[in-house]
């Protein structure tokens, strides 16, 4: 039993909170052999339904003493190579992605009643990716990647508004242009625009993590700078990471909860077809991946 406080007391049952799920269905005779065709087609029905941030998804994460953790990031782009977002790269999901490359994604898609979770392994983008993306960031968004030192603790907000202050006043803009009015919060420690630039180029210069090349651009998922906006460079240790998928699942909910389960994993040396169940439960599609259903 929960209570909350509002402009009046709110009482919830949590064991009677369900939804009977009853939209649609997922059969073997409507998914394609790809899984990636599969995913655009939801993908762009999720935009056409108009959703809240349909690109939100959850990354999960594992450390060097094997501890999981998970916060939701912004797909930015995906094709037959991956799934991509970006991020800080001294952050904490880098820094778990830096000891332990395997990660995990779900989108959860509650208005259409489905989830696609997805498993892999995770490598940087090119830093020409990279740096493509990070010019169709909006201006307030680029100084935000070398204002914040994330995941550190820091002694307040302050902190945060004395580097973009910095930033703003070597590029002549009004800190009223760049970040919106927020209460301030109290964390811990502090952190400067200088000390942040020098940490960085050590980070960058010695990351070990495999950085992959990929010629197409994100124009699908960018804009254009204004060109009333100088031009700043991406921070060394911001940039792009690509999960690269072994194993891709499609959720349907269902009446009574049956719902649909649809997984593709992907064949290759270490998931032979003979480790993923017998052919009364197996299809080999044409492209590199076995489809099986699950049972709910």
């Amino acid at each position: 039993m929960v209570e909350r406080e509002s402009t009046q007391t709110v009482v919830v049952n949590i064991a009677e909170l369900r939804k009977e799920y009853q939209q649609m269905g997922l059969l073997e005779s409507d998914a394609p052999d790809d899984p990636f065709v599969l995913f655009d087609h939801w993908f762009k029905q999720a935009i056409a339904a108009k959703l809240n941030e349909p690109n939100a998804m959850t990354l999960a994460t594992v450390n060097e003493r094997g501890y999981p953790s998970a916060r939701i990031v912004l797909l930015k782009h995906f094709d037959d190579s991956g799934f991509c977002f970006f991020t800080n790269y001294n952050s904490r999901k880098s820094q778990d992605l830096l000891v332990n490359p395997h990660a995990a994604l779900v989108f959860f898609w509650g208005e259409l009643e489905r989830q696609i979770r997805i498993e892999g392994f995770v490598v940087k983008t090119s830093p020409q990716e990279s740096d493509s993306y990070f010019r169709s960031r909006p201006f307030g968004s680029q100084l935000g990647a070398w204002a914040s030192p994330q995941s550190e603790v820091i002694k307040s907000r302050q902190i945060l508004e004395e580097n973009i202050e910095q930033l703003q006043q070597k590029y002549l803009m009004s800190p009223q242009e760049l970040l919106p009015q927020v209460p301030s919060i109290e964390i811990k420690k502090t952190s400067h625009i200088s000390e942040m630039i020098t940490e960085e180029k050590r980070s960058a210069a010695k990351s070990p993590l495999t950085q992959i090349s990929h010629s197409e651009t994100l124009s699908s998922q960018t804009s254009t700078l204004q060109t009333s906006f100088p031009q700043i460079s991406r921070p060394p240790h911001w940039g792009g990471f690509r999960l690269a998928p072994t194993l891709i699942e499609f959720w349907q909910g269902r009446p009574n909860r049956l719902h649909d389960r649809l997984v593709y994993q992907r064949i290759d040396n270490s998931h032979p077809a003979h480790q993923l169940g017998d052919d009364s439960t197996t299809t080999v599609t044409a492209v590199p991946w076995i489809r099986k259903r699950l049972a709910p």
